[in-house]
């Protein structure tokens, strides 16, 4: 788990405001990765993976991070945290 967490905070870094498509979908893919829930319960790699794909910005990031917050309460009000920052 830590080393998943590791490596969406070096794509957050790698690719912050690039935009790019593919680091988008990797980490979409990560959030959706039943590995990374516990008893069905997002766990703290998701907060991560919505700060990277907001750093990483553009329409297609913020769109996929937003409907993915959006499909539990813990990852929707981390993102609506994020995005007032």
């Amino acid at each position: 788990m830590v080393v998943r967490a590791e490596v969406v905070d070096l794509l957050a870094k790698r690719d912050a405001g690039t935009k790019n498509l593919q680091s988008i979908q990797a980490l979409e893919k990560a959030f959706l990765n039943k590995w990374n829930y516990r008893n069905g319960k997002p766990m703290f790699i998701q907060q991560r993976i919505l700060f990277a794909m907001q750093k990483i910005g553009g329409t297609i990031a913020i769109k996929r991070a937003g409907a993915l917050a959006n499909r539990d309460e813990y990852s929707k009000a981390y993102w609506q945290k994020i995005q007032r920052l």
